[in-house]
């Protein structure tokens, strides 16, 4: 069951042109774009919080480096004060 919180940001995705598929683990979404990046030769975004996400997702950019996939990775955190 989606929240409200990701309804928003696949309806703002939606108007942008954007697919946004969500992905339960970090290294889990950098293979899948990855995937989409060798398939369609358009880069593939995966996009994850500072930390032990970033590392859970450096297997997938590491993968995609070394096979030459065309892809973007953003990793970064946004400030609770």
């Amino acid at each position: 069951m989606s929240s409200p919180f990701e309804h928003r940001h696949r309806s703002a995705a939606r108007l942008e042109g954007i697919e946004l598929i969500l992905a339960r683990r970090e290294s889990t979404a950098a293979f899948m774009a990855e995937a989409f990046g060798i398939l369609t030769a358009v880069p593939g975004v995966c996009l994850s919080t500072l930390g032990p996400g970033s590392t859970s997702m450096l297997n997938g950019v590491a993968n995609a480096f070394l096979d030459r996939a065309p892809m973007i990775a953003l990793s970064g955190q946004i400030g609770t004060t």
